[in-house]
């Protein structure tokens, strides 16, 4: 019984060692650029009746969400 508990305990104590390696969670850093440029669209100017049609949306939306 006695060898049986000094068993266990030096399994214990292995496994907590083992388990207490150091690991690097950081992935290391690496010095490249980017290549590629990336440019958004240009953007469009709204019609007359696309505003009014968002104004009216953005109106709707203020009257549904204020009580």
């Amino acid at each position: 019984m006695k060898t049986k508990n000094i068993i266990i305990v030096a399994l214990l104590v292995i496994t907590a060692l083992a388990a207490c390696k150091k690991l690097d969670e950081v992935p290391p850093k690496t010095d490249t650029t980017s290549t590629k440029n990336y440019n958004l669209p240009r953007p469009t100017v709204l019609t007359q009746e696309e505003r009014d049609f968002v104004l009216k949306e953005r109106q709707e939306y203020n009257e549904l969400t204020t009580d």
